[in-house]
């Protein structure tokens, strides 16, 4: 495994101990799945063309599906 330095500022520093506390784990770990995340994101996203979107999760008939927010990368 390599090892890499760098420098946060305060907040994300803040968001990310938040964030290791509440799933019970290190801030690399956070920060390994933060990446895979991305990763998975940037391919479907960019590279293969599709939608992401985040959707309700227990909807209602008349809500079913409903979308709550489309995740949109920048295609560089």
């Amino acid at each position: 495994m390599s090892r890499l330095t760098i420098d946060l500022p305060q907040r994300a520093d803040e968001a990310l101990a938040e964030l290791a506390k509440k799933n019970h784990t290190s801030k690399a770990e956070i920060v390994r799945r933060a990446l895979a995340l991305f990763k998975y994101v940037q391919e479907e996203s960019v590279e293969k063309g599709h939608q992401l979107s985040i959707r309700e999760r227990d909807p209602s008939p008349e809500q079913e599906g409903r979308i709550l927010r489309d995740i949109v990368l920048p295609q560089y």
